[in-house]
Order: C-alpha cells, then structure tokens, then sequence
C-alpha cells in the first residue's frame, strides 16, 4: 500500500489535511483544504488513507460493462 495521497477527487487540489478524533472511538480521514470535501471516518489511518486513495471507475458508473 502506498501512504501517498491522491489529489481531491472533486478539485484535484493536493492541500489535505488528515484529521483524527478520539472521543470515544478513534476516527481518522481528510478533507481538503480547498473545497472543503471531507472523507468519511474510519477506524484506522490506514483504512481512511485506502479509502481516500480509492475512485469509482466511470465505466461502473456510467453502467457500461
């Protein structure tokens, strides 16, 4: 796995931040600190590093097979 990440999938922006919170259960993502999109939580940074890197393909999408 590579801790590389990739630019904002909306902005393509390379200005991330990682944030984590520990109240109760820890969560980690990003967001970007140009258009403001937030990641989804997750348990681990790793799980939220993998899930930022991750993009749909346009085929899936667009339902063509």
């Amino acid at each position: 796995m590579t801790s590389e990440l990739l630019p904002c999938p909306f902005c393509g922006s390379h200005d991330l931040h990682a944030f984590d919170h520990h109240e109760g259960e820890p969560s980690f993502g990003y967001q970007c600190g140009r258009c403001w999109m937030t990641s989804s939580h997750h348990h681990s940074r790793d799980e939220a590093l993998t899930a930022w890197n991750t993009r749909a393909n346009a085929d899936q999408i667009m339902g063509v097979e």
